[in-house]
């Protein structure tokens, strides 16, 4: 049986993931001079992040373990408990979740615009990871 506050937070990551690819320019210029676009892309790949690190922490506590002293450690963690293949992989984004919240006044739109055109699908690839391991 599913554990539904993982499947409720896997579901929301995959709702906004769609909204946010509704809301990407097709030219990185049209972005840049575009604040709303941006300001929406730095908040869904926070609240992106966030799920990642909530069902992190989530399936760490489901499998007895303490809980996670970072969130790049929780990361780390669901990738030794065999729940992602390699968490190496998801840790940048970890990384850049904290970049955008405490420096939320300084976010590069290239940054951005990047990660929007270029790393989505880490997201996916997580999504599918958690929902293919058994115990969750």
């Amino acid at each position: 049986m599913r554990n539904g506050i993982i499947t409720a937070k896997l579901s929301t990551m995959e709702s906004n993931l769609l909204k946010l690819r509704n809301h990407i320019p097709e030219t990185f210029d049209e972005f840049k001079h575009d604040w709303g676009k941006q300001k929406i892309a730095e908040r869904v790949l926070q609240i992106l992040i966030e799920g990642m690190i909530d069902i992190a922490s989530r399936c760490i506590a489901l499998s007895g373990g303490a809980p996670p002293a970072t969130s790049a450690d929780a990361i780390k963690r669901i990738g030794e408990l065999g729940i992602i293949e390699n968490s190496e992989k998801y840790i940048p984004m970890v990384r850049f979740r904290n970049f955008i919240v405490h420096n939320y006044d300084s976010v590069e739109p290239e940054i951005l615009y990047s990660i929007l055109t270029k790393k989505l699908s880490d997201f996916e690839d997580f999504i599918k990871e958690v929902k293919s391991h058994a115990d969750f």
